[in-house]
């Protein structure tokens, strides 16, 4: 029973209830995995989902509701002037549902329902009316997570704060700090899709809370966060971001010492973006980050479990900055450096910018890599061995064809190869031999 106020209340069969859920969830999976066969049956379930996305007697109803949004804009295949249809139907009740929120698991999914349409929708889907108002969503998730955070500090001095409000307080900031990373990835999606055109709109107000997320009292997971979306503004903006230089690039400096891994790897890839697409408008951070990067890789603990992603982060930095920003290193240093810190082998995601380095400056035959006389040489397919050997790329990785075939270069010098081979440990010889072997 749910009491209405003024003496009414209504009745609800909560089988019925958990039926209800378990139909929209099939649908949600039927979408998911079926994708254009669905398409006969979108238009129905389009004509459901409005009310359901505000249907507050279940919260997963809500949650299936706002998650098939994106999956029923797959079904719809090739086909934008459908798809933005179906996103002018619903996208108003998405936003309005959203903002009016109250369950946090439910407010992830349709922060993620609308981070993943603007991805599938082409650009001109969102006019500016539309943009203000899902800008406004995430600043207003920006703004409860601030008030909340204010609320738990005070009960934190109460005269009753003991273990267990502490404990409660901390599972409020986890589920608080999880929501933040959703409202990023609504920002970042604009950010992809609208490039720098997306700017103003969250200057007069989004800015300053992202700013507010990055100083030094904040917990680290909003310090990650904050400085992740700085990132991705330096990533889909480029040059456009130095206007706000001396807001960001201070901290991000800073954050590459700080003792969370974490927020040591977002400031790290924020340096490795800064060279990647700011070219020289960021030289000069770069040339200060530098040294910075390089305390990050020579910690004794830099590959411990803890702290390897940050490490490879850092790694992957120094070469962004080695092949796009180049003015501001002394490459004589820095190649050889960088070349002792390899292989690397856990974050998938920085293998190509680190081996496509690498296949780099050996198809050049850079001297800054090869060594005297080519003497890193043994170095070199040692460590492309291990690459190997650790499964490191991907199978689609553009970095890997080009490795393989450096190394049946080297290989074609019969004598200079096998004085390499017989120095390798038995392992590393096995994963050559298996990479070397003529196509079937």
């Amino acid at each position: 029973m749910i009491s209405l106020g003024d003496s009414q209340s209504v009745g609800l069969h909560t089988v019925r209830l958990e039926d209800k859920a378990m139909a929209c969830q099939m649908l949600v999976c039927y979408a998911r995995v079926m994708k254009t066969h669905f398409r006969q049956y979108v238009d129905d379930v389009v004509k459901m989902i409005a009310p359901l996305l505000k249907f507050y007697f279940h919260d997963g109803v809500r949650s299936s509701a706002a998650e098939i949004i994106p999956h029923l804009l797959r079904c719809l295949g090739n086909n934008p002037q459908d798809q933005i249809v179906l996103w002018n139907l619903l996208k108003m009740d998405l936003l309005v549902a959203t903002g009016a929120e109250p369950e946090t698991d439910v407010k992830c999914d349709q922060l993620f329902a609308i981070a993943a349409s603007i991805e599938i929708l082409p650009k001109e889907a969102f006019d500016a009316e539309t943009i203000e108002k899902i800008t406004s969503v995430v600043e207003k998730v920006f703004m409860d997570h601030f008030e909340r955070s204010n609320e738990r500090a005070e009960q934190s001095k109460d005269e009753d704060f003991d273990d267990v409000i502490e404990q409660q307080l901390w599972d409020e900031m986890e589920e608080d700090n999880y929501v933040l990373t959703k409202a990023a990835d609504v920002i970042h999606s604009l950010l992809k899709i609208q490039g720098a055109n997306y700017l103003p709109f969250m200057e007069p107000k989004v800015i300053p809370l992202v700013t507010r997320l990055i100083a030094p009292e904040r917990y680290w997971q909003e310090r990650q966060w904050g400085i992740c979306i700085w990132d991705d503004i330096m990533e889909y903006t480029g040059p456009a971001a130095i206007k706000y230089q001396q807001t960001f690039i201070p901290p991000l400096l800073n954050y590459l010492t700080d003792s969370t891994a974490e927020v040591r790897q977002a400031a790290s890839y924020g340096c490795g973006v800064m060279a990647q697409y700011g070219n020289e408008t960021f030289a000069h951070a770069c040339k200060e980050a530098l040294p910075l990067l390089v305390r990050i890789v020579s910690d004794p603990e830099a590959r411990s479990e803890n702290n390897i992603t940050a490490t490879e982060n850092a790694i992957s930095a120094v070469a962004k900055i080695i092949k796009f920003c180049p003015s501001c290193a002394n490459l004589d240093e820095v190649v050889p450096l960088w070349l002792s810190w390899l292989p690397i082998w856990e974050d998938k995601d920085e293998m190509d910018t680190v081996y496509g380095l690498l296949c780099d400056l050996l198809e050049a035959n850079s001297p800054y890599v090869l060594g005297p006389n080519g003497g890193n040489l043994p170095r070199i397919v040692q460590i492309v061995a291990e690459c190997f050997a650790r499964k490191a790329l991907a199978d689609d990785s553009t970095a890997k064809p080009r490795l393989i075939n450096l190394l049946r270069m080297i290989q074609s010098d019969a004598q200079l190869f096998q004085v390499i081979f017989l120095q390798l440990s038995p392992e590393l010889q096995q994963s050559l031999q298996i990479i070397l072997q003529p196509p079937a």
